[in-house]
């Protein structure tokens, strides 16, 4: 598996934020089920009470930017009453980019980082 040794590497850098582990899916195939894990590998950052899945290149530094973004996020989730009052309700100064996507969408998964890096420049350029 060329994904664990990634997941060591990117753990020595969180180590006191974020937990890492492990489930062999073979042994533990009722968790598995349990967690809705379909295909493998699945890697999901569990925030509080969110389950954030990990859609990145298998490297060191894609691990540590999702973990980055999850801790730090830049981009945020609109929902209707949210939209209303940040989008449609701002400020005439104050400009939006805002991705309509669907969750099963495999080009938005792969765009969702792509949205987190123009973000993140977006806001260093700002300050």
């Amino acid at each position: 598996m060329h994904l664990l040794p990634e997941f060591r590497k990117a753990s020595k850098h969180v180590n006191e934020k974020v937990n890492f582990g492990t489930v062999d899916c073979t042994v533990h195939n009722q968790l598995c089920q349990e967690t809705g894990i379909n295909s493998y590998p699945t890697t999901i950052m569990f925030n509080q009470s969110a389950r954030h899945y990990f859609n990145g290149q298998h490297q060191e530094q894609a691990i540590l930017t999702f973990i980055d973004d999850i801790l730090n996020p830049t981009v945020i989730s609109l929902d209707n009453d949210l939209y209303i009052q940040l989008v449609e309700n701002k400020n005439l100064n104050d400009m939006w980019l805002v991705d309509f996507f669907m969750p099963w969408c495999f080009p938005c998964q792969q765009l969702s980082g792509e949205w987190r890096i123009l973000s993140k420049v977006l806001n260093l350029v700002r300050c």
